[in-house]
């Protein structure tokens, strides 16, 4: 599929796009693929204040949601929305509370209006782009038996086999900074 990027990007859109061809890490499928992804670690340190309000002070309407909101609650939205241009649209996710939280979203937001063509066109671009701002976070307390989407990214930067038999195979893999939450016992 082609890019959602038009020549018309503004600096501070462009820039970001600049970002993520330079932060973006490679991790797979579920279909066993390479898929890239950014890490909200890596998104937090390029969203500072300033660089959050250059894009919304550049779409040329206000956008009634804090930044310090943006920050806390909707800063991999509002990534997913500046990548696809769309970012004056962040108030629909934010008066309906569509969170990072409720990332990566599997189907139509029920909140939204079924009928509407702008939501729908929003979230066919949401439905293909949002993987790379949304990778499965390696969380030791949530991941048994936990169903995962063909096009979630698993964030595994290396893989090593240490045991490969034809009973079992074992592979240690490395996970990122910022995409696990692994408890110390």
């Amino acid at each position: 599929m082609s890019s959602p990027h038009q020549p018309r990007d503004s600096r501070p859109t462009a820039a970001f796009i600049d970002f993520i061809t330079r932060s973006k890490q490679s991790g797979l499928d579920g279909d066993g693929l390479k898929a890239y992804f950014v890490a909200s670690v890596d998104l937090a340190a390029y969203w500072s204040r300033q660089n959050i309000e250059s894009v919304v002070h550049g779409l040329g309407q206000p956008i009634r949601v804090p930044v310090d909101v943006i920050e806390a609650r909707y800063l991999r939205v509002f990534s997913l929305l500046v990548y696809v241009e769309r970012a004056s649209l962040l108030e629909e996710f934010a008066c309906r509370n569509l969170s990072d939280g409720l990332f990566p979203l599997c189907r139509f937001p029920p909140t939204w209006p079924d009928d509407s063509p702008l939501h729908r066109d929003l979230y066919e671009l949401i439905r293909e782009h949002q993987w790379m701002f949304f990778p499965l976070v390696i969380n030791q307390g949530s991941m048994c038996n936990r169903k995962l989407r063909t096009r979630h990214i698993l964030p595994i930067v290396e893989r090593e086999v240490i045991k490969d038999s034809p009973a079992v195979t074992i592979t240690k893999i490395k996970v990122p900074w910022g995409c696990q939450r692994v408890l110390e016992v």
